[in-house]
């Protein structure tokens, strides 16, 4: 710089220190747009008024050195300060009670930037004149509805320890808040499509381990307690309820009960599935259908069997057991149904009574044929089975062929739907007493015939 141009500078700093008004020396120079007020012996703290945009990460002589770091570029009129020591702080304190305080610290060694307040004070953040964040020592409190979101990749909390939820306070997912289903549950998740609205667990590990579902009870009345349950009480409920018109949906379709089943003890937890539902028009809720006790008896008695079924894995049916849907399909104690449908165990059938009344019939003609003839010319044999013929018993078997009764008696015969042929032993029981029948009638016109010629006196 020129001698005369730096002596005119020098002239005109001096001129903006010195309030002539007043006659008296200004403590601080004017300084005007797009100069600097340095500090220290090697300017090493600059203030810089800048009058237009300043472009993002861009140098700016004796204040931004290096290649800036500032994706935020400077409006117009901005105030920057800025210290171009290497590894050099800025550091804004305050005075309270006689001891100064870091409020604000920008840490040039680390790159941190740091705010602090004194002991037992909090750190509020105000929006619009409206308190929105008060943290204090290891609490951070929003004082206003509050939304947390990242607008770039996943928000993950990774805390160290746990995540708390204080009691009686709630985590939504997919809603702005708790939603009554008859109860007030803490954790809830709801939305309207599939995904926004399920819950899964997924275990990725190379062994046969699944994910578990655990639930725990204990009759202890605070957290933590240890006091032993006892038999019925529940220790889960799954509860399906569906909106009945109302404002709740707090109407229960179904619901599964694990229940303790016995007395328990030292590593011994006895337990019993119940199963409710609501039938169509009752008033008064589910009803326990069906329970399988802790020796795996399937059960329709609402207590413990007492009498029957008490065998592990049996099973008791109180009303019955229907094997297809249709009329009297019914194996019972004859209480639900006259069951004239056969049923089967394996291949063979089974119809241990049959309706006869006379009542249930029509048609009545005496039958004149003679059955003993179709009689004597079954083939009976001994056999034994293959074993795709899944016979129930054993060993050698005395019976008949189905082919060979088709032969003599072919309303007998019947064709399986994997067309083997099968015999209806039941049905042929008529035939049997039949033949019986006119067995004595022959023996009795041969004794009258003997009676008549003398051979045998008349009894």
């Amino acid at each position: 710089m020129p001698p005369a141009q730096a002596e005119y500078e020098v002239q005109e700093i001096l001129n903006r220190c010195f309030d002539a008004t007043n006659n008296r020396l200004n403590v601080f120079p004017q300084i005007r747009d797009d100069e600097s007020l340095l500090l220290g012996t090697d300017s090493d703290i600059a203030l810089r008024l800048r009058s237009t945009v300043l472009g993002a990460n861009t140098a700016l002589t004796g204040v931004l050195v290096g290649t800036p770091v500032t994706p935020i570029g400077p409006a117009a009129n901005s105030l920057i300060i800025s210290n171009i020591t290497a590894s050099g702080d800025i550091l804004i304190a305050v005075n309270k009670g006689g001891t100064s305080y870091m409020a604000f610290m920008a840490d040039a060694s680390t790159g941190d930037t740091l705010v602090g307040v004194p002991t037992g004070q909090s750190f509020d953040v105000y929006i619009a004149g409206v308190k929105e964040i008060d943290y204090a020592a290891g609490a951070m409190e929003f004082q206003q509805a509050t939304t947390i979101s990242t607008t770039a990749t996943t928000l993950t909390l990774s805390p160290s320890t746990d995540v708390h939820i204080a009691d009686a306070k709630g985590l939504v997912i997919g809603h702005t808040a708790q939603l009554n289903f008859g109860a007030l549950a803490e954790l809830q998740i709801t939305g309207t499509a599939l995904a926004d609205s399920s819950m899964s667990l997924a275990r990725y590990s190379a062994d046969a381990n699944p994910p578990w579902f655990f639930t725990h009870k204990s009759r202890g009345a605070t957290i933590g307690t240890n006091t032993i349950v006892v038999t019925g009480d529940d220790l889960f409920i799954l509860g399906v309820t569906g909106n009945d018109g109302t404002a709740g949906l707090d109407t229960l379709a179904a619901a599964l009960n694990v229940q303790v089943d016995g007395v328990p003890g030292l590593n011994d937890m006895p337990g019993r599935f119940v199963f409710q539902t609501h039938k169509a028009g009752d008033a008064e809720g589910v009803t326990e259908r069906w329970r399988i006790t802790g020796v795996g008896v399937l059960t329709s008695v609402a207590g413990t069997p007492a009498n029957a079924a008490t065998a592990d894995g049996s099973v008791l049916a109180t009303g019955g057991i229907a094997f297809t849907d249709v009329a009297n399909a019914w194996i019972d104690d004859a209480s639900q149904g006259t069951g004239t449908v056969t049923h089967y165990i394996g291949n063979n059938s089974i119809n241990v009574t049959a309706p006869s009344d006379e009542r249930l019939k029509e048609n009545f003609v005496p039958y004149q044929g003679s059955v003993m003839e179709a009689i004597k010319t079954l083939e009976f044999q001994t056999f034994d089975y293959l074993p795709e013929g899944l016979r129930l018993q054993h060993g050698r078997t005395f019976g008949l062929t189905a082919q060979g009764v088709r032969k003599v008696l072919p309303e007998y015969v019947f064709t399986r739907t994997d067309d083997y042929l099968q015999i209806a032993y039941h049905e042929m029981m008529p035939v049997a007493l039949r033949g019986l029948q006119e067995h004595e009638d022959r023996i009795a016109r041969l004794e009258r015939q003997l009676v008549a010629s003398g051979i045998v006196p008349e009894s």
